[in-house]
């Protein structure tokens, strides 16, 4: 998993997004790969520990963005608190 702008915070476990968009890549790899991109399933996208989003499960790479904009949400911006 990649996210476009963001730092990963390690003492809030959480990524501090520079923006009002999160971009998310995804992509599978590895011997499990084939077999686990063939489970049924789903994929759910969460802010501040809500579920926000619901998309079909990736089959080897894919890619979503989330607007942040009017969403009660801390993120700093250009590296800003």
């Amino acid at each position: 998993m990649t996210i476009a702008r963001s730092v990963w915070a390690a003492g809030t476990r959480s990524w501090e997004i520079d923006g009002n968009t999160l971009d998310i890549g995804l992509s599978l790899s590895g011997l499990s790969a084939p077999n686990f991109s063939r489970q049924p399933g789903m994929l759910f996208i969460y802010v501040d520990g809500k579920k926000f989003k619901e998309l079909p499960a990736p089959r080897g790479k894919t890619a979503a963005s989330v607007s942040l904009k009017n969403l009660p949400h801390r993120a700093p911006t250009n590296g800003a608190p």
